[in-house]
């Protein structure tokens, strides 16, 4: 009997543009992000130690070169080693163990098990954040079809498992022997395997050489490269610069003094031209209705981080736009967002989502107001919005009834940045246990 085949979840361009999607989660920030993930290297580079050294900081939430990790359980597949050659390489590297990182040495084949032993595992440990597989090779199937569809095809079956549960998978993988100015054609396999990836790391370093550079591109990360040394005591590698701290990643002045104008506003209520023209009034500036509302857009969860949330909704056909502005809550450093200082809201470490009893010819509905719509980019999850009055999200020009709305909304995004504001996430009834399980803690 055929599969079920359920309609496109789709959605307008406009309805789109006012989506307040769950911000991109990091293993590591800026640098490793949740998905699949591959480090390509020549044998005895220095990807395992690589690997190693990243597992015990991530389960310790430790700082990665100078960069935040996501605190969480890791699973190291060390599939070419033997238990006692991890331990060894465990005492060089670090002088305190952690109960979250976790080592085996074999594992099954893709399309013999190993992704069903994957999953047991995260059911046993569902706060797993990373999980690296050393190498790639082992672990493809007996008959692995080395074209563009069969790479791709192993790959995606890692890649569900990223995506549905949230954690970064990093394959470790050999490089041809052939050179080739892109970096990205240098690993063995066909384009399908780096088509497949969220991310790709190339690690270069000469033989005897004690120096490297890691080449990084991706979806969700910038291009980069890492000058790197290998520490000759512990075997770990060090940062020694990043082609990204030569580049300004300020906020533009637009931005900063949006923050200001609302710091001493608190609340506006009313259309993006009026708001432009208040806005301009106050920063001696000449921005354009559109050009305000896409830098807004654009700087949406920097903006939240330093204080400054917005809700757009529409009625008979016309756009409204709330902006609340809240005092950043000061982290346990003392550091205050607000200030720009490298402070931030901490990810969500639950779901905020629901799952429905049913759902009618597996279509969504969208209510007008669209920030009501909370989404989550997972394979097979569908779309429903929430009912919100108009009158709740909307008042006269000058805010005179802004005492009125109840803000849950922001106090919600401020504690859960990866949850839309009013809205939840509604699975298809048809979704696996596991899926709901997930998205129901």
């Amino acid at each position: 009997m055929a599969d079920k085949i359920h309609d496109l979840v789709e959605f307008d361009t406009v309805t789109l543009g006012d989506i307040r999607f769950p911000e991109t989660e990091f293993c590591v920030e800026t640098l490793v992000p949740a998905g699949i993930c591959i480090l390509g290297g020549a044998p005895k580079v220095g990807k395992s130690w690589f690997a190693l050294d990243l597992c015990m900081k991530v389960a310790k939430g430790e700082r990665f070169w100078n960069q935040r990790t996501r605190q969480g359980t890791t699973l190291y597949l060390a599939l070419e080693d033997r238990f006692k050659r991890v331990q060894s390489r465990l005492y060089t590297i670090t002088d305190e163990m952690s109960p979250n990182a976790h080592v085996a040495v074999q594992a099954n084949r893709l399309g013999e098990g190993l992704c069903q032993q994957i999953l047991s595992f995260l059911k046993k440990y569902p706060d797993t954040v990373l999980v690296v597989i050393d190498t790639f090779q082992i672990v493809r199937g007996t008959a692995s079809d080395v074209t563009y569809a069969g790479d791709y095809g192993e790959v995606r079956q890692l890649k569900e498992i990223a995506d549905a549960h949230g954690l970064t998978i990093l394959l470790l993988h050999h490089l041809r022997k052939a050179g080739d100015s892109d970096p990205l054609n240098r690993l063995s396999g066909s384009t399908g395997l780096t088509g497949a990836m969220d991310a790709v790391y190339v690690l270069d370093r000469k033989r005897g050489d004690s120096n490297a550079v890691l080449t990084c591109t991706g979806r969700d990360i910038e291009d980069r490269k890492l000058d790197l040394e290998m520490d000759a005591k512990n075997f770990t590698w060090t940062l020694l610069k990043d082609s990204m701290d030569e580049e300004d990643h300020s906020l533009p002045e637009e931005v900063t003094k949006l923050v200001a104008y609302m710091r001493g506003q608190k609340v506006y209520d009313g259309n993006n031209t009026d708001l432009t023209e208040r806005y301009n009034s106050f920063a001696s500036l000449s921005l354009a209705p559109k050009s305000l509302k896409q830098k807004m857009n654009r700087y949406r969860y920097e903006l939240e981080k330093l204080g400054v949330f917005f809700m757009d909704t529409r009625s008979n056909g016309q756009r409204f736009i709330r902006v609340e502005y809240h005092e950043p809550e000061r982290e346990a450093g003392g550091s205050d967002a607000s200030d720009g200082s490298d402070a931030s809201v901490s990810a969500s470490e639950t779901c905020g989502t629901c799952v429905p009893d049913g759902e009618e010819n597996g279509q969504p509905e969208v209510s007008e107001t669209v920030d009501t719509i909370g989404v989550e980019a997972h394979q097979g999850a569908s779309v429903s919005a929430s009912e919100n009055s108009d009158a709740s999200c909307r008042s006269d020009a000058s805010g005179s009834h802004a005492d009125e709305m109840d803000s849950g909304w922001v106090d919600e995004i401020r504690s859960v940045l990866d949850v839309s504001p009013l809205g939840c996430i509604l699975l298809p009834s048809d979704s696996s246990d596991a899926e709901k399980s997930r998205c129901a803690s």
